[in-house]
């Protein structure tokens, strides 16, 4: 598990990424379940076991760590610099320690720069399915969990989840 090389595959994430990365409004919709919280969440304790939940609910083994910003970078260019794309692959067989860890981890020695995935200011979470997907971003400090095969019982969350009216209240700080 580390940084993806694979062109395809990160192609096929890009593509992915271009509609989920767009808020989305709360709203009821028939099978879509979404929730709200601190953008930095993360990287906080206890939340890997969520993400593990959704991706045992959607049957993936592996959940992709996107950073959204450094990927829409023009000013450096993450594959030229390291040979491998900002999107970390992380096994749901992996502990919390080596989740955080594999955030913390460097592509590659490049004098002068220190890049790091988990002090990015927009990612998207997501597994191979697609079948959910959180977005956050530090513009508004906000994730968003969009998932289309429910949810995680709510004790794994380590935290409070937003209401709707401070998620739409966000979203129009954007406007």
């Amino acid at each position: 598990m580390g940084y993806i090389s694979d062109v395809q595959l990160y192609r096929r994430l890009t593509q992915t990424a271009e509609v989920a990365e767009q808020w989305q409004l709360p709203r009821l919709s028939e099978g879509v379940s979404r929730r709200y919280f601190d953008w930095l969440e993360f990287a906080v304790g206890g939340f890997w076991q969520y993400l593990t939940q959704l991706a045992h609910l959607s049957g993936d083994t592996v959940i992709y760590f996107y950073d959204l910003y450094r990927a829409k970078d023009t000013r450096f260019d993450f594959y030229a610099n390291f040979g491998l794309f900002p999107v970390i692959e992380l096994s749901v067989e992996m502990t919390e320690r080596q989740y955080l860890s594999g955030l913390r981890c460097e592509p590659g020695h490049l004098e002068g720069v220190t890049y790091v995935a988990a002090y990015t200011d927009e990612y998207l979470i997501l597994p191979p399915s697609g079948k959910w997907h959180i977005h956050g971003a530090y513009e508004i400090e906000m994730g968003q969990l969009v998932s289309y095969v429910g949810l995680p019982a709510p004790e794994v969350f380590p935290h409070d989840f937003w209401s709707e009216e401070e998620a739409l209240r966000r979203i129009h700080l954007l406007r």
